[in-house]
């Protein structure tokens, strides 16, 4: 087992912070993202449907927690 003193920690921390930041700025990753704009307005089917998805989602989860509050699911 090799063990390092605090300045060989150090300057390896160092070198990998060095060798991060260039990596970054080849790949672009310090720029800005571009702004995100909605394409399209729902059309009012696609809204409806929506809402109907989330009506759903609450109600299985009524269901689910009835269900467990009950002692009918096995937990």
């Amino acid at each position: 087992m090799q063990h390092h003193t605090r300045a060989e920690r150090r300057h390896a921390t160092e070198a990998e912070s060095a060798r991060l930041a260039q990596i970054a700025q080849q790949e672009g990753w310090l720029q800005p993202l571009p702004e995100v704009h909605r394409a399209t307005h729902l059309k009012p089917w696609q809204h409806a449907l929506f809402w109907g998805l989330r009506l759903y989602i609450v109600v299985l989860t009524v269901i689910v927690a009835w269900a467990f509050a009950s002692g009918r699911v096995a937990g």
